[in-house]
């Protein structure tokens, strides 16, 4: 049996989000994958990111897509921006899937990877707060 912090990873649907996060003079952009609401995680890393800056950074969901294999389609839209990971001085919970690029090269990835994998979702019970 999978230890109980690790067990949400086998489920088959999960939500995979985007957001935008402006810290400081940078505006960067998060990718992840949670089981749960993408607006609770969204407040789970605002709370972290807080602790860490001294401050509430403005974050915005941009996007969010319920979907299958959602662990494996972040993978995806991560491996795919690479190349802009975002080089920080701080670490918060879900700093490693922060990149830094344009609005429109994340969007692209991130479209791309869930709509050309036939994995989103319809009508799919979320896994509220």
């Amino acid at each position: 049996m999978l230890p109980k912090r690790k067990q949400h990873k086998i489920r088959e649907n999960g939500t995979v989000y985007l957001i935008e996060i402006t810290l400081g003079d940078d505006i960067v952009y998060k990718v992840g994958a949670t089981a749960n609401s993408a607006r609770y995680r969204v407040l789970q890393l605002i709370a972290g990111m807080e602790k860490e800056y001294g401050y509430f950074p403005l974050v915005r969901l941009l996007k969010e897509e319920r979907c299958a294999n959602y662990y494996q389609v972040e993978k995806r839209v991560h491996n795919q921006l690479s190349e802009y990971r975002y080089i920080r001085c701080r670490t918060f919970d879900g700093s490693t899937e922060v990149y830094k690029c344009g609005a429109e090269d994340v969007l692209r990835v991130y479209n791309t990877e869930l709509f050309n994998s036939n994995d989103i979702v319809e009508n799919d019970e979320l896994l509220e707060w």
